[in-house]
């Protein structure tokens, strides 16, 4: 990883946040893997990939009940 910026580094590490616990340091690989043996990352290059990748890690938790909008919530 050593092509990324400490701002871009801040970036992966916000991302995993919101991944579940055990998924973040496979996240993490995977946008290393995305990028090896570059020198070079732009910015918008790597919020792309962190979008794609964090879509394809994403567990939603699963709804319960009735889903509600918010004309109806008065």
């Amino acid at each position: 990883m050593l092509g990324f910026t400490d701002g871009q580094m801040s970036a992966v590490t916000s991302a995993a946040a919101p991944l579940h616990p055990r998924d973040r340091s496979t996240f993490v690989e995977a946008v290393a893997a995305r990028f090896a043996n570059r020198d070079e990352i732009g910015d918008g290059e790597l919020g792309r990939a962190l979008r794609e990748l964090q879509r394809e890690f994403m567990n939603a938790p699963m709804r319960t009940g009735t889903i509600r909008s918010w004309r109806q919530a008065g």
